[in-house]
């Protein structure tokens, strides 16, 4: 039964019941004021007894903002219950969408899948560096905005556990097959987001094969030997991708042998996912915009070696390895705004010219918008930043979609990048053509080796994509730049960030290949993301004649 309360009366209207969830029941609200529909969160005060500070913990998750978080946007209480608020969405949960698949003969698509889990990661790698886990993570927290195809994942319940169940006395006495091991042992060590991972890795296993890891039974034997063994699943999974397959097995390690967060979203099944801007159903970003974004990237790329004194290139890498608290080589967006605005000696306001163009930069290098950035995006910023300010900021003729100004925008920003490279490097006669070779020479700065040794940068790689023979000019430069896929930087499907370790083999296609942009965009959001052939059911021997093909395993895209 609904829990009804004066306290709620006063600002919603009771729509409908949803039912239990872990700690309570859950129903829809009507704000009086706005008219918007709410999911309300019951919690008896009786099962967290003993907590006086338990209103504030809860308001505090209010401050938590992120295009991939279902936000709680208000917390009452009552002598007896505490009421978590946060919006409603038409669009169920992913468990639901998980139980209307079990029934029929339908698999997920994997980019579908590979999409999905890119925003789930990208909204825990935003409250990990918020300190909040989630601690119970499952396909029902899961959100979507829409029941139309082109819906975005919403993140629900993040630090709610670590508040209503502090000793994990829920998950151990009701464990699910998405907890982690280490949750449901009475000795087992908990420590940081490394139980959330295990749970994204399970949930990435349930969406590509059907079911959630060795959840047969109640002996959750989860350890990792045993994950794959099983015949059905050996058969269910050779018809996904083997970068799926890395991708699970990664994070379905040991708690201390488990990727953060932030180092999830650079393996090479995530790296050609391109994450919505907004969590509203607006347009995604258009193929030109993403061309103009990497023009824009792999340009600074080239002119950071020119543009950055090394000593401060020394300073930026000091700063970013002091910012980085888990040492996993990345950093949030807003810690990157404040490293390059302290390096620039730029106010940090929000009306600051200086901190306008520094945003600008870091949302132009974040090409695939995940707001995880590495040093190499760092210090393409900076370039980029500078450029920004030489520029006039004209307004632009209204009305435009957002997406058509940050479009023209970044379009103005690659044409002067492109100025600024032949500026720099052009030969001295023409100033708008160079050879490879001589390019090659001219990168040997010491910014360049630090970018080399430090940053995740190659320029042989980078320089691989422009012809041997003849002259580099403006147009070959952007068209390159646009259709090299990031190659010889951490942008590069292969190229591991941190440990720079290259890969080629574990790349479903090169990542952002302009060549397929448009039907990556078409891919991930225009269609229903459901395959159109059966899907193989973990018992069956053999792949069924009529089963997309592990090589079509993402329909047409081309990432």
């Amino acid at each position: 039964m609904p829990v009804r309360s004066g306290v709620l009366d006063r600002r919603y209207v009771f729509e409908y019941d949803l039912g239990q969830w872990t700690f309570g029941t859950t129903q829809v609200l009507r704000e009086r004021q706005s008219g918007a529909l709410k999911a309300c969160k019951t919690v008896p005060k009786a099962i967290v007894k003993g907590q006086a500070d338990t209103l504030s913990r809860l308001q505090k998750l209010q401050k938590l903002s992120h295009p991939h978080i279902c936000s709680v946007t208000d917390v009452q209480e009552d002598q007896n219950n505490y009421f978590i608020i946060s919006d409603a969405y038409i669009g169920g949960d992913v468990g639901d969408w998980m139980d209307r698949l079990d029934d029929s003969q339908w698999w997920l698509v994997e980019q579908t899948v590979a999409t999905y889990i890119g925003q789930v990661v990208a909204a825990l790698a935003y409250c990990h560096s918020q300190q909040v886990y989630h601690r119970d993570l499952r396909p029902s927290s899961i959100l979507l905005t829409s029941k139309m195809p082109d819906a975005t994942i919403l993140v629900s319940d993040f630090g709610l556990a670590e508040i209503f169940d502090p000793n994990h006395t829920f998950t151990q006495t009701n464990p699910t097959p998405y907890v982690a091991p280490e949750l449901r042992s009475e000795s087992g060590r908990v420590a940081g987001g490394a139980p959330d991972v295990w749970s994204v890795g399970a949930i990435a296993y349930a969406l590509l094969i059907g079911h959630p890891p060795n959840d047969e039974g109640s002996g959750f034997d989860l350890s990792p030997s045993r994950l794959f063994r099983g015949a059905p699943d050996r058969d269910a999974w050779a018809g996904r991708s083997a970068s799926s397959r890395s991708f699970v097995r990664r994070l379905l390690r040991p708690a201390g042998d488990r990727p953060t967060a932030a180092r999830v979203l650079q393996h090479p099944w995530l790296k050609g996912v391109v994450l919505p801007r907004t969590p509203s159903g607006s347009a995604p970003e258009s193929s030109q915009e993403l061309r103009q974004k990497m023009v824009c990237y792999m340009a600074a790329v080239l002119l950071v070696p020119a543009e950055v004194p090394s000593a401060d290139f020394s300073s930026l890498r000091t700063a970013f390895v002091q910012a980085d608290h888990d040492y996993d080589g990345l950093t949030q967006r807003s810690t990157a705004l404040e490293l390059l605005l302290n390096m620039a000696g730029t106010e940090a306001s929000s009306s600051s010219p200086g901190k306008a163009d520094v945003d600008e930069a870091l949302e132009l290098v974040d090409v695939r918008g995940t707001g995880i950035l590495d040093l190499c995006a760092l210090a393409c910023a900076a370039v980029l930043a500078r450029l920004l300010r030489t520029m006039a900021r004209e307004p632009l003729p209204l009305p435009q979609s957002p997406s058509a100004r940050r479009s023209a925008r970044a379009g103005e920003l690659r044409q002067r990048a492109v100025e600024r490279f032949f500026e720099v490097y052009g030969d001295d006669h023409s100033r708008s053509a160079i050879s490879a070779s001589s390019l090659s020479e001219r990168l040997r700065t010491q910014t360049g080796h630090g970018m080399e040794a430090y940053a995740g940068v190659s320029y042989d790689e980078v320089l691989s994509v422009f012809p041997d023979e003849g002259s580099i000019d403006r147009r070959t430069l952007a068209s390159e730049l646009a259709t090299g896929s990031g190659r010889g930087t951490p942008l590069c499907c292969w190229c591991d960030p941190v440990t720079h370790e290259v890969d080629p083999e574990s790349c479903w296609e090169p990542t952002l290949s302009m060549d397929g942009l448009d039907s990556f965009l078409r891919g991930a959001w225009l269609s229903c993301g459901i395959g159109a052939q059966p899907r193989r059911r973990s018992g069956s021997k053999k792949l069924e004649p009529d089963c997309v093909p592990p090589h079509q395993c993402f329909g047409d895209v081309g990432i």
